[in-house]
């Protein structure tokens, strides 16, 4: 989550929208250092979100096959996470 003060956020507006919509990031909006808005990407229907979650893990799946890890050592990055 970005924090922008009130006056950049009046300023880059639209670049602020179009990060939001593309990246999906929220933003919160400051005047004098307090926080007093969020700018939060819309919802998708839950539709959009499945098919969204489904093409990060294709992505997640290419950058895994690049790297050429083997399974063992696939597990063993997963059990190291866990702790």
């Amino acid at each position: 989550m970005k924090e922008v003060s009130l006056f950049d956020a009046k300023t880059h507006f639209s670049s602020i929208i179009q990060h939001v919509d593309q990246n999906h990031q929220e933003y919160l909006i400051t005047r004098h250092g307090k926080r007093v808005a969020k700018i939060i990407p819309f919802a998708p229907e839950r539709k959009t979100k499945i098919k969204l979650a489904l093409k990060k893990l294709q992505i997640l799946q290419q950058e895994i096959n690049h790297k050429n890890f083997t399974i063992d050592e696939i597990n063993k990055m997963k059990s190291l996470g866990r702790k």
